[in-house]
């Protein structure tokens, strides 16, 4: 096995063909050079990510002539974060395991290795497919379309029995006390950072959602279990060039979980939709959802439990983005502006859906 890769542009053509050896992609050929590009339209929040583009020598055998390369973030806060809560082990076995029946296109994973907040993994790249961009939004159609695939994973995992067998994904109720925990401790930077653009919810809806998170953990830990992504945003979802709006793939399984499948439902409306636009689809994208899951089998999923789920999963929506806001990227990195923009979402949403009173009664 070939050491991780300090950084991106320590990838050269003598590890690759290690790596590729090592995992049977490579037989009797060699990489011959590597060019490393940024990779557009995805901030690459929790780590680095670049395109790789390959030449060869000899045999190869029909490897590819470029992959994604994935690598841990070089602030120190981010690996800590992303080691605390197990998320890159998650991805990998995500990718050695469950791809194949996770019930999503996915990327192939081509190589992977993890030495303690440490690591590297080599994907399939998807071009001409591209990832969403969360600062510009999705389109009506692409969160329809994006939705709709989202449905059909959570319906084929719906309640099921086969789900205590994926133990190494952690439930809905452990996974989120610790981002609760995290967002508790992190709430006053928030405050701090954002109390002259959103007063109202640094001061009045977002303290009362903080106290009641318990709450929130506890009532949506009810909900019907599925298997969710857990980190549902356009910038994860690999949309066809055709331009038709349909997913070509999700990717980024770090924070992956068992639990109320509005949890990724929510993320994406808030993280693809300006609020206006949010107003516009919420309610057909609901109803559409629930007729999704109808159509395979789910049963007993009123609509006025999809709207209370939906309603709470808001409010854990914000404990995500004090997270984001405060230990992800130091404030002025590339894609900060992201985050100005997620906040600036949920303090609409948390106020159009009335999540406080939700919470509080």
């Amino acid at each position: 096995m070939p050491d991780i890769p300090a950084d991106a542009a320590s990838i050269d053509a003598a590890w690759l063909t290690r790596a590729l050896r090592s995992n049977g992609v490579l037989t009797d050929g060699a990489v011959a050079s590597v060019q490393v590009e940024p990779l557009g339209g995805s901030q690459g929040f929790a780590g680095q990510l670049r395109r790789l583009r390959l030449t060869y020598d000899g045999e190869a055998h029909g490897a590819p002539p470029s992959y994604i390369v994935k690598l841990h973030s070089p602030n120190a806060i981010t690996r800590e974060l992303i080691q605390r809560i197990g998320a890159a082990s998650r991805e990998i076995r995500f990718y050695r395991e469950l791809a194949d029946r996770a019930g999503v296109p996915t990327a192939a994973l081509h190589f992977a290795a993890r030495e303690g907040e440490r690591y590297v993994l080599l994907l399939e790249d998807l071009a001409p497919a591209r990832a969403g961009d969360p600062a510009a939004g999705c389109s009506p159609e692409q969160v329809r379309a994006a939705v709709a695939v989202v449905a059909g994973m959570h319906a084929a995992w719906w309640e099921s029995p086969a789900l205590a067998a994926l133990d190494w994904i952690p439930e809905f109720a452990e996974l989120t006390a610790t981002r609760h925990a995290i967002c508790r401790e992190a709430w006053p930077e928030f405050v701090e950072r954002y109390q002259g653009r959103l007063p109202d919810l640094c001061n009045r809806v977002g303290p009362a959602l903080i106290d009641g998170l318990d709450t929130v953990r506890h009532v949506l830990s009810q909900a019907p279990p599925t298997l969710l992504h857990g980190d549902f945003r356009p910038d994860n979802v690999m949309f066809a060039a055709d331009g038709a709006g349909t997913p070509a793939a999700f990717v980024d399984w770090q924070v992956m979980l068992r639990g109320p499948g509005l949890m990724d439902v929510a993320y994406f409306l808030v993280s693809a939709t300006e609020r206006d636009s949010r107003r516009a689809v919420e309610r057909d994208v609901l109803r559409a959802y629930r007729e999704a899951l109808a159509r395979r089998g789910v049963t007993g999923y009123t609509a006025e439990q999809c709207q209370t789920d939906y309603r709470l999963a808001m409010a854990d929506v914000l404990s995500r983005i004090v997270v984001l806001t405060t230990r992800v990227l130091p404030e002025g990195a590339a894609g900060w502006s992201v985050f100005d923009i997620l906040a600036e979402r949920i303090d609409g949403a948390l106020v159009d859906l009335d999540c406080m009173a939700l919470v509080t009664s």
